[in-house]
């Protein structure tokens, strides 16, 4: 018996220890949604209504400016009415009761020579996200929502400065959760959505009737990012400067669409597919960076005029990755560059007139190009009022340092060309005000079937017997044969006085 009584004592103590199952309130999703808004889009006002236990927010309009040196870019976007709605389990419901209408106002370019103009979008979002956890650590969930933005065409003085144009993303299954800590707003999300579609209505430009379409289909998007609430005007240098994301969509397949039709009934149209596919952003102690890749792409491009059957193009991947600094720094920062291109199939017109006596290999064609180095920032790239006072002094205090070419890789028609390279810049005047500074560094090449190829190019007509003797003299300065047949091999050098070496030996010029 004394035990028994002794365990119950022990589980009431301990179980009283524990925290009570956290509620949210209509009114703290709200507060948690306008701090993130206004640490994202910059003002926020609304009017704050109660029906009942429901928070009824009417009107509600968000302001960005972007400053540029025309004038600003101004975006206002209202929401008639937003539903906060407390459910069972401390939950909270939102529910947007009308779509959401915005108007960006384009101030007027005289290089362009535009007007300012207004270009208008409506938003609709269907369904409920359901919010809960605590004041401090919220989860929201969808579940079957609907995300429709349309904007319409906009037109000065009878011609298109901006077509109509229509994005929808369909069944968004996911979550999304944000938390505070101290003055500091982290997210993470992890959404899947059926399709996304993204439209251009028909619009006509010079005489010509052009539309484009985009879908992408199984589409998963994941990340996080880490806001940082700021009390100034400039939210935009407080994302960019302030602020870390690392957001990724991927998508199973997509296909896109585009079509025109000239004045004399004249039609080109290019249909493309593609398979596994990521985008992927980042942002991180004050530099960007973007990253895209495909795999499985093809390609057809029919025309009225083109002879026969569509051409067809395919690719085994396509990849491109950019990371630049926009901070500003004492030190030098890390900037890169990569593309690729893997397997590239050209279609059989393209080699008909290229090769029309049939002698060059036919082989997938590959590039790959990984560039990098280092640059200073003397101010930061996202501060539009230093970027204004830099370009009104005529200097913008911004200097590449170093460039690395760890790989250069092309294979084209049975040539080869492979290289890697490095370098610095001087600190020295341009030659040409406002261009690049003196620079030394070396680069290696390995070319295989060049004069092989440009053998076949001058038989098929593409080059002239003179362009190609030039080109061998050329050559022969810079590069010497290498161990294999045809094989050529280049080492060269530019020294920080100016001079050319190629292959330990220096150039007349």
């Amino acid at each position: 018996m004394r035990l028994r009584l002794l365990a119950a004592a022990l589980s009431t103590t301990c179980l009283s220890t524990l925290p009570a199952l956290a509620d949210v309130t209509p009114d703290e999703v709200w507060t948690q949604n306008k701090e993130m808004m206004m640490t994202m889009l910059g003002e926020v006002s609304a009017e704050e209504v109660h029906d009942g236990d429901t928070l009824v927010i009417r009107d509600m309009t968000s302001e960005m400016v972007f400053e540029t040196p025309e004038g600003n870019i101004t975006s206002t976007t209202i929401a008639p009415e937003i539903r906060f709605e407390p459910i069972k389990g401390g939950k909270v419901s939102i529910r947007y009761s009308a779509p959401l209408s915005s108007v960006t106002t384009i101030p007027a370019d005289p290089v362009l020579e535009t007007p300012e103009f207004n270009a208008e979008s409506t938003t609709t979002i269907e369904g409920l996200t359901v919010v809960s956890g605590t004041p401090d650590d919220m989860l929201y969930t969808m579940d079957g929502m609907a995300f429709v933005v349309t904007s319409e065409p906009t037109i000065i003085d009878g011609t298109m400065v901006q077509p109509g144009i229509k994005l929808a993303i369909d069944q968004i299954i996911g979550t999304t959760t944000i938390e505070r800590d101290g003055e500091t707003l982290i997210s993470k999300m992890d959404m899947v959505a059926d399709t996304v579609t993204y439209g251009i209505e028909p619009f006509t430009a010079e005489g010509a009737e052009l539309e484009t379409a985009f879908t992408a289909s199984d589409l998963r998007i994941g990340g996080d990012f880490v806001l940082q609430t700021q009390s100034g005007d400039d939210y935009i240098a407080n994302i960019l400067g302030n602020s870390d994301m690392n957001v990724t969509m991927r998508s199973e397949r997509s296909s896109s669409t585009f079509r025109m039709v000239d004045e004399d009934g004249n039609t080109v149209e290019v249909l493309s597919k593609t398979g596994p596919s990521l985008l992927g952003f980042t942002l991180n102690d004050g530099a960007i960076g973007y990253e895209a890749t495909g795999e499985n792409i093809t390609a057809t491009v029919a025309a009225s005029q083109l002879p026969g059957d569509p051409l067809a193009f395919s690719m085994d991947s396509s990849a491109v990755s950019v990371l630049f600094p926009l901070a500003a720094s004492d030190e030098a920062q890390p900037y890169k560059l990569s593309l690729g291109l893997e397997s590239v199939v050209l279609p059989d017109l393209a080699w008909m007139i290229a090769d029309p006596q049939n002698t060059m290999p036919h082989d997938p064609a590959t590039l790959r190009l990984d560039l990098g180095g280092t640059m200073e920032n003397g101010i930061d790239l996202f501060d539009t009022a230093a970027l204004a006072a830099a370009e009104a002094d005529g200097e913008m205090p911004v200097a590449m340092k170093t460039v690395d070419l760890s790989e250069l890789f092309l294979s084209l028609a049975g040539a080869e060309i492979k290289g890697q390279g490095q370098g610095h810049f001087l600190e020295a005047e341009p030659a040409i005000p406002g261009g690049m500074p003196p620079f030394a560094g070396t680069l290696s090449l390995n070319m295989k079937g060049l004069l092989g190829l440009l053998d076949n190019l001058t038989a098929s007509g593409l080059v002239q017997q003179e362009q190609a003797m030039s080109f061998r003299m050329m050559l022969s300065l810079f590069a010497r044969p290498g161990d294999g047949e045809d094989e050529m091999v280049s080492d060269l050098e530019m020294t920080e006085d100016g001079q050319i070496i190629a292959n330990g030996q220096p150039l007349p010029f």
